[in-house]
């Protein structure tokens, strides 16, 4: 419920200072290996950035719940990105956790 109360408060915020309701664009799977890239908290935060610096962009995701940062490399092109499996960005060995707040 909580959620949906700043969802709404939001909203009435861009209402008022922009006077029109937002439009957003339907949402899609992103796939990976012809299947949908499924994120294990449930709320991920996704990101598009070159991480591995070859030219292509990558998928990050911020898992909520865990704090866990999730690579996707691309192996296709920017126009037509490719993932085949992810995995959790480490430091040491161990996957690094983001704490929220």
């Amino acid at each position: 419920m909580k959620k949906y109360l700043v969802l709404l408060f939001l909203l009435s915020g861009h209402l008022l200072l922009h006077g029109q309701v937002p439009i957003f664009a339907n949402y899609f799977n992103i796939p990976a290996n012809g299947s949908p890239i499924i994120v294990p908290s449930g709320c991920a935060s996704p990101f598009v950035y070159d991480w591995d610096g070859d030219g292509l962009k990558d998928l990050l995701f911020g898992q909520y719940t865990s704090g866990r940062v999730q690579f996707w490399k691309n192996y296709g092109t920017n126009a037509a990105p490719v993932f085949t499996s992810g995995s959790y960005i480490q430091a040491d060995g161990v996957a690094i956790s983001v704490s929220s707040g």
